[in-house]
């Protein structure tokens, strides 16, 4: 759908299944945890919807929403029958997005003045079957801000600072139990906030 001065909307419906799609999960056998892995059949059906406008001749919107459900639609076989179908699939957040604002403006005949700040957030998923770890710590809904600012002198040099997730926000992105641990997970969490100053430097070429 086009909104006009090179502004769209679109969305797209899905229904994706995949057979014999490798999966692993982490289960205890003979009291140690051990990562399984096997096939198994799954589905995931939802709506993606994107869209821009443009603002005036330097600003721009853009952003994306996307909502995905999808579980497994058979057990899982590796090491003895899991009973999987219906459970929902690991990693993967029924709603995720994004919302980003775009500047980009000469402010002389030589320099140009450019920068984007960018929302995403996404829904609570899980990092384990819960089936087999019911307890296991799960991926929390989460939003995180990251923004650039620079500028751009002549044709060979650039400058900019880029900050990502400014908010600091923190959250688990992956966990697995810790044999004979009573409990216990081991697992990692996202990366906190960053703030980096970017200069690139282009080599100009001359033929003669």
């Amino acid at each position: 759908l086009s909104l006009g001065r090179g502004g769209y909307l679109a969305v797209a419906l899905f229904n994706t299944e995949v057979e014999d799609f490798q999966a692993n999960y982490t289960g205890t056998i003979g009291g140690i945890s051990r990562a399984l892995i096997g096939n198994a059949n799954i589905r995931s059906r939802g709506f993606e919807a994107t869209g821009a406008l443009p603002l005036s001749s330097a600003f721009r919107v853009s952003g994306s929403l996307v909502y995905a459900d999808g579980q497994y639609t058979d057990d899982f076989p590796a090491n003895g029958s899991v009973a999987l179908a219906g459970q929902p699939l690991s990693r993967n957040p029924k709603w995720s997005g994004q919302l980003e604002l775009n500047y980009d403006a000469p402010v002389s005949s030589s320099v140009d003045l450019f920068g984007s700040a960018t929302f995403d957030f996404a829904s609570k998923a899980i990092l384990q079957s819960l089936v087999t770890q019911p307890s296991a710590p799960f991926m929390a809904s989460h939003q995180t801000l990251n923004a650039r600012l620079g500028a751009r002198i002549g044709d060979n040099l650039e400058v900019g600072v880029v900050g990502t997730n400014l908010t600091d926000e923190s959250y688990v992105t992956f966990a697995t139990a810790i044999s004979a641990s009573n409990g216990a997970y081991a697992g990692s969490l996202n990366r906190g906030r960053v703030i980096a100053l970017q200069i690139n430097l282009k080599n100009q070429k001359t033929e003669l």
